[in-house]
């Protein structure tokens, strides 16, 4: 079996053909596995935690995120470059990296290891899962591992608090749905940036979500997506708008509107779309992971009148936008 150096390299290695690298992530998940000690049977290890922001998802489903190849290694390849960045500007210095709600493995960070040393990468690491915290703990008792480990928090990350904000670098969190539903991303970035320094690197950077037609065209199952309105932006600015002035992203009192004019054209499926720009040069468009999948919300059928969408971004009972669409009379 490959040590973690060698998995390392062959994932963030953008050489390597996509069934190398999906045989290389089993190899990941099995020495991981390994590690914590993970068997994932038993209701127990699928158990979800429904939080005031939002769902904390089961040990399970956490660690089955693996397994998502452009997730896995886009996000691992833009951590690392966002390191890179920081020791070229910072070389005397370890890199702070707060990794906001990391699951059993911490995955989008822990095959770095092998890529760094304790001088130049240290990591707080928030796990709110009683379970993937146990797990966590037992990946970085290991002496490899354990000198890496600036902190090791059982917490809430909608609720954290640190005596070292001003040290953190980057803050990292992946956790998220397609679309910003139902899981705490927007809510652990408002909460957590505020407190962070300005120059904090952000990753993700940028999530966008939109609203657009998806038609199936030809015969070999080829997908159309017709870009329709932006609606909302979450990045260190917040969660934003672009179509009003104030760039707020509408509450329930106040929702924005849309009409989408008449175009006959359009075909298909309405659609929720997810587009995020991870860091650098490292993006997830549409239907390159579970994270970006459509979110089909109406189906269109190609009808030539117009129609309103109205719309906002709520928190209870869980995160998510929250629409109303009716045609024109």
């Amino acid at each position: 079996m490959k040590d973690l150096r060698q998995l390392a390299d062959i994932l963030l290695d953008a050489v390597h053909a996509p069934i190398v690298q999906m045989e290389t992530l089993g190899e990941l998940k099995a020495f991981l596995l390994s590690r914590t000690g993970i068997k994932g049977e038993g209701d127990d290890h699928r158990n979800d935690i429904q939080t005031e922001a939002g769902l904390a998802i089961g040990t399970e489903w956490a660690a089955r995120c693996l397994d998502d190849l452009s997730r896995s290694v886009k996000f691992m390849r833009g951590v690392d470059q966002a390191i890179k960045d920081r020791l070229r500007s910072e070389p005397n210095q370890p890199v702070e990296l707060l990794y906001a709600g990391t699951g059993p493995f911490a995955t989008l960070a822990f095959p770095l290891l092998s890529r760094y040393t304790p001088e130049q990468l240290q990591l707080t690491l928030v796990e709110i899962n009683e379970m993937s915290f146990g797990a966590l703990k037992r990946l970085f008792a290991h002496p490899a591992y354990s000198g890496f480990v600036r902190q090791l928090l059982h917490a809430d990350c909608t609720k954290l608090e640190l005596p070292n904000w001003d040290d953190i670098d980057i803050l990292l969190s992946e956790t998220m749905q397609y679309t910003l539903q139902r899981e705490h991303q927007v809510p652990i970035t408002q909460y957590l940036v505020p407190r962070l320094r300005d120059d904090v690197v952000l990753i993700p950077q940028e999530i966008k979500v939109a609203l657009a037609a998806l038609e199936m065209v030809g015969g070999g199952g080829d997908w159309l997506v017709t870009p329709l309105s932006p609606l909302l932006e979450l990045s260190k600015a917040g969660l934003t708008s672009s179509l009003t002035s104030t760039g707020a992203p509408g509450t329930e009192a106040a929702p924005h509107e849309l009409f989408l004019p008449p175009r006959a054209e359009v075909k298909g499926v309405l659609v929720l779309t997810t587009d995020i720009h991870i860091y650098g040069t490292e993006h997830l468009g549409y239907n390159e992971s579970g994270l970006t999948n459509a979110k089909s919300i109406h189906h269109a059928g190609g009808a030539a009148v117009g129609r309103h969408f109205k719309w906002y971004y709520g928190y209870t009972p869980e995160p998510g936008i929250v629409w109303e669409m009716w045609d024109s009379v």
